[in-house]
């Protein structure tokens, strides 16, 4: 009696087991096909968002050459008004109303647009542009952040992706000569683009620095530049003496996962250098 008792329970379970594995690989395997295909349509909405921009500029010069007598009027449209790379308002009306910038770094994968979900900070950690959930998520700043990059320190967040992509490629300034080679990146914005100087590669703790320090307070950001410069001592760290880092200065920091330290982080930190308006 005893014997079939167990081998009912043995049964039970080994059949519980099985449902879970299986159900594990269907969600896996789901998750993976997601995931690919999110990131052809990553690729996909980079060429569009660009391509569609310079096509609306050239008919947008062709109307201003059949509507103007004048050379100098011309001229003086051309040099006045800004024309962002990026078509903010086709992204925002077909893709999503929550894309405000768009990041490319040259020599990487990293060519995004940048979101931020209207009340839920952890949002886009874990949801793709189209609202599915999963990998890879999206680029993104929290609320503690304004959508202008007005503020002193501006955190984007990004997954450390295994196949690069997202703000996995972060870490090839892990390599000194690369990160010597690699010397900025850009921020799009529908009325401006801001260039930024890559100053500091490294790895820190996992705080959120939004909260943990105040920078409208000199001395609260001073002691966050002092972190950033501190760390010599590591062999993935990496900085550019010529830059010199002021509480004047704005700043954004590229931050991703570290692998083989779950408690850590990766910052790239980018200091504002030219605004074209």
């Amino acid at each position: 009696m005893m014997n079939k008792r167990m081998w009912k329970i043995i049964l039970t379970v080994a059949s519980i087991g099985l449902v879970l594995c299986v159900g594990y690989i269907v969600y896996y395997s789901y998750c993976h096909m997601g995931q690919g295909q999110q990131e052809d349509y990553y690729e996909q909405l980079a060429e569009n968002a660009t391509a569609s921009i310079e096509v609306e500029t050239e008919v947008e010069m062709m109307t201003i050459e059949e509507s103007t007598t004048s050379e100098e009027q011309v001229a003086e449209t051309e040099e006045n008004k800004y024309i962002s790379e990026i078509d903010f308002q086709k992204l925002q009306l077909e893709e999503n109303a929550d894309i405000y910038a768009w990041i490319r770094m040259d020599n990487t994968v990293i060519d995004y647009p940048v979101l931020q979900h209207p009340s839920d900070d952890t949002y886009y950690l874990m949801h793709n542009i189209d609202g599915s959930y999963g990998y890879p998520g999206c680029i993104y700043a929290e609320l503690y952040n304004s959508n202008t990059f007005e503020d002193p320190v501006t955190v984007l967040y990004g997954h450390n992706m295994k196949n690069g992509t997202m703000f996995g490629s972060l870490h090839q300034f892990e390599d000194e000569s690369f990160f010597e080679e690699n010397k900025e990146f850009v921020i799009y914005m529908p009325d401006k683009t801001l260039v930024y100087d890559i100053a500091i590669a490294k790895e820190t703790d996992d705080k959120r620095i939004t909260v943990w320090y105040n920078f409208e307070e000199e001395t609260s950001y001073q002691k966050y530049i002092d972190e950033l410069l501190s760390g010599e001592e590591s062999e993935l760290y990496r900085r550019r003496e010529e830059i010199e880092i002021t509480t004047e200065d704005k700043l954004v920091v590229l931050q991703t996962c570290v692998s083989e330290r779950k408690s850590n982080r990766y910052v790239v930190v980018g200091v504002l250098r030219e605004i074209i308006e």
